[in-house]
């Protein structure tokens, strides 16, 4: 298959990301993620485990809104891949 290198920042229909924003906003998600991680950690180790948790759900509902996007685009990649398969096939089985 053929994958992107990862699944962050998601490209949208309506607006493509050209490679520069790509890279950019692929930092920018690493950066923040590290942050709030560190702040988590910080948070458990000073036993305040409300605010922790707070962090914690907040990191794990910002990816798991991009579960939706990742279905969809792998669904449009496995149709694409199906679909380039059995053109190769029409084509190699008329030039038989």
């Amino acid at each position: 298959m053929n994958w992107d290198a990862s699944f962050s920042p998601i490209d949208s229909e309506n607006r493509r990301l050209s490679v520069d924003e790509r890279k950019e906003y692929k930092i920018t998600t690493i950066s923040m993620t590290t942050i709030f991680v560190a702040i988590y950690g910080v948070l458990l180790y000073a036993e305040f485990r409300i605010y922790a948790i707070c962090i914690a759900e907040g990191i794990i509902l910002t990816a798991m809104l991009q579960i939706p996007c990742i279905v969809v685009k792998l669904w449009r990649v496995c149709r694409e891949e199906k679909d380039q398969k059995n053109v190769n096939i029409v084509v190699s089985s008329k030039s038989d």
